[in-house]
């Protein structure tokens, strides 16, 4: 079912509302995700020296916020998005909870890592998710709107997170941002059911007929090459930026910087990131203009500031300019997933996008922040961390291009046909399935019919 303007609330009415749901929604995600640099410093300072046993409190996080973003994609596709958010606020208290009772670095990783990080991810599946289903005409701007979010919890998130830690240590810290995570719960009671969300065809009737169907919707999406190529391309994004995220404030103070000099460089960060965000809902919104171009030169554009970034790092002024450089581009490419995942599978498939698309981060979390953390601790130069993260850039630019080049014609027409073909299909697979129900099987003929 896709959504039409016939609708009162599609770009206008209880979609403004929904919209600052989901802008503060992103606010929770931005001020987990990015917070975790300046734990790393606090933890190595007040629990280990060991960097990488450090490093994976902060990367846990970030993968459980991720990596788990196809079954974030079933929970919101089968609960919605208000009662799923609500479920994440819970979560996240509950795991910030446990992070405070704890006494050693594996009690963090497993309570603010894995439990607290899972219900993060739940909160920015559904943020995003729902911002595509109650705009058609500005859908781009509304989704840079909902996603600057995530760089204004970036701008306050460093020095907020520096000075609770001070004066109330790590787990001071981490019960105090869950109980600020808790607020999820607010927000998910705003964030009605929209009509896609109401039309009971999303939720069928057996648990058979739900698996195949979101067995089918993920591999309508994998088999779709050129939006796997973005998929990849995103993840290198992340490998580097986790990268960033977990070493750029202790690699500075490293460099000579003190610890609320390296703080601040994440509130420039969100400065940059707020505004690369909402800018590029502006320039988006321009049919002329192509989102893949834009990713794929932005990509490249990260690449040489990553690289080049060592050379200068030992001056503050310059990290405030890679800091504001970074949080501006990155930002930007946050924008433009919406309308490249739209245009590349469709509307109803957004759940299942930002799934793919998180799992894919989660796994750069796992990669990224501690290889660059065992490089370092073999012997090998800080600096290495972002060359590494430049690398990175350059690759998923050529996988920017690769996507480009094998964006077929009609793409989103031709994916919506050979579903149609394939539910077909699994209607008459369903059918054979021995116990069926004979109310089960009207319900599904009726649909069908009705398609």
């Amino acid at each position: 079912m896709e959504i039409t303007t016939d609708d009162p609330n599609i770009d206008r009415g209880k979609a403004w509302i929904i919209l600052v749901s989901s802008f503060f929604g992103m606010f929770v995600f931005g001020a987990f995700m990015h917070g975790t640099g300046v734990y790393t410093a606090a933890i190595l300072e007040h629990l280990t020296t060991d960097i990488s046993k450090a490093s994976w409190v902060g990367s846990t996080q970030i993968a459980m916020m991720h990596v788990p973003g196809p079954l974030c994609g079933i929970i919101t596709s089968q609960l919605g998005c208000g009662r799923t958010t609500f479920l994440a606020g819970i979560i996240i208290l509950v795991g910030m909870i446990g992070a405070y009772l704890s006494t050693s670095v594996t009690g963090l990783t497993l309570t603010a890592g894995v439990i607290a990080g899972f219900g993060i991810g739940l909160v920015l599946n559904t943020s995003n998710t729902i911002v595509g289903h109650y705009f058609i005409k500005r859908r781009v701007l509304a989704s840079a709107i909902a996603m600057s979010g995530s760089g204004m919890g970036l701008l306050v998130t460093g020095v907020m997170v520096q000075l609770l830690t001070d004066k109330y240590g790590v787990q001071g810290a981490y019960l105090i941002q869950g109980a600020f995570g808790f607020n999820a719960c607010v927000l998910g009671y705003l964030m009605k059911p929209s009509a896609i969300e109401r039309n009971k065809s999303n939720r069928d009737i057996t648990a058979w007929k739900s698996i195949v169907q979101i067995v089918i919707k993920y591999r309508d999406i994998v088999t779709n090459v050129s939006y796997m190529s973005y998929l990849m391309s995103f993840g290198c994004l992340y490998v580097a930026e986790n990268i960033a995220v977990v070493h750029l404030a202790n690699y500075v103070i490293y460099k000579g910087s003190t610890t609320y000099q390296a703080a601040s460089l994440f509130t420039v960060k969100g400065l940059g990131s707020l505004s690369g965000r909402l800018l590029m809902g502006v320039v988006a919104s321009d049919p002329r203009i192509k989102p893949e171009i834009l990713h794929t030169s932005i990509m490249g554009v990260l690449g040489s500031i990553y690289t080049v970034f060592p050379v200068y790092s030992d001056k503050y002024g310059l990290q405030l300019i890679f800091a504001l450089a970074c949080g501006l581009y990155s930002g930007a490419l946050d924008s433009l997933i919406t309308p490249i995942s739209v245009d590349y599978v469709g509307v109803t498939n957004l759940a299942y996008c930002y799934g793919l698309l998180a799992l894919l981060i989660g796994i750069s979390a796992v990669i990224g922040p501690p290889l660059a953390a065992t490089l370092v601790k073999s012997g090998l130069s800080y600096d290495i961390c972002f060359i590494l993260g430049g690398g990175a850039f350059w690759l998923g630019c050529c996988l920017g291009f690769g996507m480009m080049l094998t964006k077929p014609k009609n793409n989103n027409v031709d994916m919506e046909r050979r579903r149609e073909k394939e539910q077909t299909q699994d209607l008459e697979l369903t059918l054979s399935v021995p116990g069926m129900h004979d109310s089960a099987i009207d319900a599904l003929t009726t649909e069908e019919t009705n398609k």
